[in-house]
């Protein structure tokens, strides 16, 4: 039995003393190392930094009363305080039968690399050197400002008083770089991946891709305020759709009548181009885990076929309200808790969430994408999506992008918005590419796999 799941038949055994009638635990212990490589006086610095968080939460049932507390201190007396902390908050919550029963966990691919979670100082060093190569390549004129390499490993471990008992591993590794062009001192971009495992982590594409990017940068055009053709990319995506669109899907918010799509079941709501699905079980997924953060395997759930909405998430308490089957989505997640990884805490209460979301993909390449484009633009990047509006309403600043004129990149945006709902633009999708990219949002919890989409317009503010 792991040390996490020790902890938490320790807590429960302790709620039984204090005459619980139900009991849940949840155990995270989270490991990340950064190595970040700088310019300061041009000479090369370096610094690493490793951090440990470790936690339990708990959730007990008294008298049909459901209570939470959280703690970092796994001394006897403290979790006997926060059982009893739990107790002392506890109310009547609709929807809750019991904590969910042992289930038949199935294992999922992709999660968890022995060379990611062991990776050495001198390891990291030579990855950086090998991606600063790469950028070096394509033009000498290149600058790095930074580069930075992150490893993290995370364990998690959930018992409760029904009779589960499960534990889950899974590595993280992400690397980032930041270029400008000599004599350009303006022009800054910055591009990071993040993956399960270092050997995932392309970084040949990253460098190439980066130094191509920081120079296309250098053509700044100006954009007249306007409809036009537009290419996302998945960067783009992930902030249109992780925070009003994300939110609507989620089965408490339909139950308060606070989402979109209350009531839209059967109805068309997306261009047909679009399907798009969550999967906690997608391989190699940054969110994939074996079951959810209240120990229900973790599914793949069609939400949007050929534009035609499917279905919502669900977790146990909310499965209860409509007599379904929870969808494996309980998470704990609160914003603005966030994480380039995992944006997961032992402290935040359970709640329904999107895990992986996944555009099903289509035919064409970017490129193809792009040459079909009279009059547009091609975005690479836009500010947070986390000012949304509940409604989807968004204006958000265009951090990266370019002019699309005949199907040839002309130059690159100097200074605009996009403006528009995030429910409408998924009506005016009219392409789905075939490279699919996976990404996280700067401000939310989930990710995001998907290709570029191409929309018949969107509006441009300069």
């Amino acid at each position: 039995m792991s040390e996490l799941l020790s902890i938490a038949k320790i807590v429960l055994k302790i709620a039984e003393e204090e005459k619980v009638d139900h009991c849940e635990v949840y155990v995270m212990n989270k490991s990340k190392t950064d190595y970040i490589f700088g310019i300061e006086a041009d000479k090369k610095t370096f610094s690493g930094i490793s951090s440990t968080i470790k936690g339990m939460a708990i959730r007990v049932v008294k008298d049909n009363r459901l209570g939470f507390a959280y703690s970092s201190d796994f001394s006897k007396e403290a979790l006997k305080s926060t059982v009893r902390s739990a107790l002392s908050v506890a109310e009547e919550t609709r929807g809750f039968e019991g904590f969910t029963s042992p289930k038949t966990i199935s294992d999922v691919k992709g999660t968890y690399d022995n060379k990611t979670a062991d990776l050495s100082v001198e390891e990291a060093m030579k990855l950086i050197d090998s991606l600063e190569n790469f950028i070096k390549s394509v033009n000498e004129d290149i600058l790095i400002l930074e580069s930075s390499l992150h490893h993290c490993t995370i364990n998690t471990a959930i018992a409760n008083t029904s009779g589960v008992e499960v534990e889950d591993k899974g590595t993280y590794a992400g690397i980032s770089t930041t270029l400008s062009v000599k004599n350009e001192e303006k022009v800054t971009y910055s591009l990071n991946v993040s993956r399960r495992s270092i050997s995932n982590l392309n970084l040949e594409k990253l460098g190439e891709t980066a130094a191509n990017e920081v120079l296309r940068l250098t053509e700044k055009k100006d954009i007249e305020t306007g409809d036009y053709e537009a290419v996302l990319s998945p960067k783009v995506l992930v902030e249109l759709l992780s925070y009003s669109f994300a939110t609507s899907l989620c089965a408490d918010q339909v139950q308060a009548k606070l989402s979109m799509f209350e009531g839209k079941i059967g109805e068309t709501v997306a261009s047909e181009k679009l399907t798009l699905y969550d999967d906690g079980t997608y391989e190699g997924g940054l969110y994939t885990t074996k079951f959810d953060d209240e120990g229900v395997p973790t599914q793949r759930t069609l939400l949007i076929e050929r534009g035609v909405l499917k279905g919502f998430l669900y977790d146990s308490i909310t499965a209860n309200i409509d007599n379904v089957e929870s969808t494996g989505n309980c998470v704990r997640w609160e914003p603005p808790t966030w994480d380039m990884f995992f944006a997961r805490s032992f402290s935040c209460r359970p709640r329904v969430w999107i895990s992986n979301l996944v555009i099903e993909p289509g035919s064409k390449k970017l490129d193809d994408l792009i040459s079909e484009v009279n009059k547009g633009v091609y975005l690479l990047n836009v500010f947070s999506g986390f000012t949304m509006s509940p409604s989807g309403d968004f204006s958000l600043p265009v951090m990266h992008g370019y002019i699309v004129e005949k199907g040839e990149i002309s130059g690159a945006i100097r200074k605009a918005s996009i403006q528009g709902n995030a429910f409408e633009i998924l009506k005016k999708i009219d392409e789905v590419g075939i490279d699919v990219d996976m990404v996280v949002p700067d401000s939310a919890s989930g990710s995001l796999i998907s290709p570029h989409i191409r929309l018949e317009k969107i509006k441009m503010i300069s």
